[in-house]
């Protein structure tokens, strides 16, 4: 057995680095009843994204004091919904805003309606098809790339009228291109 990742393909055999490991991996063993239902990661990307709406990297929020309420701001959505502004400026004793109440009601709303239809059997099985056909469109998109690039190495092969352009007959015409490595394209391709 060959470990190719490792350094001169052999095993590591430091009793050093295998101490260090297994008191490392220790404090996971612990906890392995929580560690073995891994779920989706699906939440943490939303609620990422709910972060980054709040505080852009475009911006420098690292070394203000806002990156907190921002980060703040973005569990309090998460947990409790886009109302969580009208109770922050009724808890701070400032009107809620007319505008403000419809616009998160609206938003807590659309976010019901869209988890709704979300799971319903018929939308699981649309997120299937769609995975399908992006899937189906990558295959084809590289078997396009593979011939278009034997095309240009080889010239035209199939055309209607082809065999009567003189043109092209003459080998002073056939300019020599040589080969892509396709190991890539291969790979994905049998994927």
């Amino acid at each position: 057995m060959k470990f190719r990742s490792l350094p001169y393909c052999k095993p590591l055999k430091d009793q050093q680095l295998q101490a260090s490991l297994s008191t490392l991996f220790s404090n996971y063993i612990t906890q392995s009843e929580k560690l073995a239902h891994l779920e989706s990661t699906q939440g943490n990307e939303s609620f990422n994204n709910t972060v980054a709406s709040k505080a852009p990297k475009t911006r420098h929020y690292g070394s203000s004091g806002s990156l907190g309420y921002r980060v703040a701001a973005s569990v309090v959505q998460k947990n409790k919904g886009h109302k969580y502004r009208v109770d922050a400026n009724r808890t701070a004793g400032l009107s809620p805003g007319v505008h403000t109440s419809k616009v998160s009601t609206l938003r807590d709303l659309q976010y019901k309606k869209r988890k709704a239809i979300a799971i319903t059997k018929k939308a699981k099985l649309r997120r299937l098809e769609l995975k399908t056909e992006r899937r189906d469109n990558i295959q084809l998109m590289l078997m396009i790339f593979y011939q278009d690039s034997c095309e240009v190495r080889e010239g035209i092969s199939y055309q209607s009228g082809i065999d009567m352009d003189e043109f092209r007959l003459g080998p002073e015409n056939i300019t020599e291109i040589p080969p892509p490595r396709t190991s890539r394209i291969e790979s994905l391709t049998q994927a």
